[in-house]
């Protein structure tokens, strides 16, 4: 499904810059949807992944705590708050923002943690527990991190779907609406982003800057269609038209075991690991080709090509079905977290449209919190 949202996104041609793409890509990608349909299939007649309720939990308020305190701490550290610095005007770099080792944990935990909570809304329909899962949603608008924001929201959507027994049409054209405001808002503060990173003061909301990028076709620059939504394009489908540019320029190569190695070096160890191994050894990342310099993600499946053609593509769809397999089984029905861990690992296999999200600690590292944390329950508490 997400793989066919970038196909269909892709054939709107909003850009000038974008490849057609192949008969092989597409035949790639047609298998993997077959492939995956009739797993998913079997999953579902097995009742392998089943969704069930869990009890109110005292130890939220707590943790939610700690979880704002720990920002409040960024922020203190750092002496602004990007939001406001933003909005005041002031330059921001997101790469420069929080304690280092301590920002990579708080993020990802945070992230986990308000998908639970929202679960236990879910559960419970307590209000205080919605009233703390807003509160911990306005943590990544704080920090202007738009990817965090946007993995709690896909997560908690994943929750609420695997809740209920049927879609209805009431909730599918909501589900549309919000679906699309989010895309604008998306795009808005996309605008303002680069217009401060620009040295920007007046006009910060123009869409010039993207349209640039993106050399955005003149007949969408016509239309009606709102200009911020060029933005939500790009990020959908632009990594498959640097996927497809990838293929159709790269080199062949040697198929070899150092190939291999180099391979599960890149694209399936998690990058904490990778780069520390790269710089002991003195490799260095390979990269993709590319559309613009400024679109730089490929796919999970762009640098799998450059490492070993076809037979890349091929491994790392096998690594996505077995690791997810895996994880499942490692999880546990029994496990309190095991339909916030199932919604976190939905959201890393969806945003694999963008790039590997397994070897991206920020993303994978989530599905490690509902293994460990489910051995420090006690009585269904933390």
């Amino acid at each position: 499904m997400a793989f066919s949202t970038a196909l269909l996104v892709y054939q709107l041609g909003w850009s000038n810059l974008y490849p057609t793409i192949s008969f092989g890509l597409f035949l790639f990608l047609l298998l993997t949807f077959l492939y995956s349909f009739l797993v998913g299939c079997w999953f579902y007649k097995q009742k392998i992944i089943v969704y069930r309720e869990v009890p109110h939990d005292k130890n939220i308020l707590i943790i939610a705590a700690f979880i704002v305190l720990g920002f409040l701490l960024e922020f203190l550290y750092i002496r602004h708050v990007p939001l406001l610095s933003i909005l005041a005007g002031k330059e921001y770099d997101y790469k420069t923002f929080g304690i280092k080792s301590f920002h990579v944990f708080l993020v990802t935990f945070s992230s986990f943690y308000s998908v639970y909570v929202f679960h236990v809304f879910l559960s419970t329909r307590k209000r205080k527990y919605i009233i703390i899962y807003l509160l911990m949603l306005t943590m990544p608008l704080l920090i202007y991190n738009r990817g965090m924001f946007l993995l709690i929201l896909s997560s908690s959507l994943f929750v609420y779907l695997f809740s209920i027994r049927k879609l209805r049409f009431k909730f599918i054209v909501i589900g549309v609406f919000l679906i699309l405001t989010l895309f604008y808002l998306f795009g808005l503060t996309g605008n303002i982003r680069v217009s401060h990173q620009a040295g920007r003061t007046e006009n910060i909301t123009s869409s010039d800057i993207i349209f640039t990028i993106g050399d955005a076709k003149d007949s969408f620059r016509e239309s009606l269609i709102p200009e911020e939504f060029f933005w939500a394009y790009l990020y959908i489908s632009s990594p498959l038209a640097n996927l497809q540019k990838t293929i159709s320029k790269s080199n062949s190569v040697d198929l070899n075991f150092g190939r291999l190695l180099l391979f599960i070096n890149s694209e399936i160890l998690p990058d904490f690991v990778s780069k520390r191994i790269s710089r002991f050894l003195g490799i260095e990342k390979i990269n993709i080709k590319q559309i613009t310099p400024a679109l730089t993600v490929g796919t999970v499946y762009a640098r799998s090509y450059v490492y070993l053609n076809w037979l890349g593509l091929v491994l790392m769809f096998s690594f996505t079905m077995v690791a997810s397999f895996l994880y499942i089984i490692l999880l546990r029905r029994k496990n309190v977290f095991f339909v916030t861990g199932i919604a976190l690992l939905n959201t890393l296999i969806f945003f694999n449209i963008f790039s590997n999200m397994f070897s991206f600690t920020g993303m994978s590292f989530q599905l490690v919190y509902p293994l460990v944390f489910h051995f420090f329950r006690k009585k269904n508490t933390i």
